[in-house]
């Protein structure tokens, strides 16, 4: 809903203005998103003729690993291996991703700012550039899963730092 002003009031709206994207028999996928938004994008691949994948959270992806910490940069994990896939799929035919190649992508990935905890001392810092109200429940959900509440020292300290990161 960040694009508003450009692509029209509605989400929908804004589906289909992205799904302007989509290109005849190249394949698109997308994590699932509300109905009426998968309708659009449905539709405009089919009148794009070409193929639209939803595409869900891969259960083999590492447990416990930080960079995965937030449910949606699990999801968004799984949209970009699927999208690897393809590509290799189409560049290098018989080529596969397994799941070392999945788990080093992993451990080699970060996104600074995004979903992003920081150990000092006794403090650990929480930080997320969340910029409308989808995304800061995202990362209060992150950062209320991720918390120490066993150590009300420890807590203090994270939660001015959550504070901090989302001003």
């Amino acid at each position: 809903m960040d694009h508003i002003e450009q692509l029209g009031p509605t989400i929908e709206n804004i589906a289909w203005h992205k799904a302007g994207i989509l290109k005849p028999e190249a394949p698109a996928f997308s994590v699932p998103q509300e109905a009426g938004p998968m309708k659009v994008l449905g539709d405009r691949a089919a009148e794009k003729k070409t193929s639209l994948t939803f595409i869900s959270t891969n259960n083999h992806l590492p447990a416990n690993v930080r960079a995965l910490s937030a449910p949606v940069q699990r999801l968004n994990a799984s949209l970009a291996i699927e999208l690897a896939r393809m590509v290799l799929q189409r560049k290098a035919p018989g080529h596969t991703i397994d799941s070392d190649d999945i788990a080093r992508g992993i451990d080699n990935f970060s996104w600074l700012g995004r979903f992003e905890t920081i150990e000092d001392g006794m403090s650990q810092w929480f930080l997320d550039g969340a910029h409308n109200p989808l995304s800061l429940k995202q990362a209060a959900e992150w950062f209320s899963n991720n918390i120490d509440a066993q150590n009300p020292r420890r807590l203090v300290s994270q939660l001015i730092s959550f504070g901090s990161s989302v001003d």
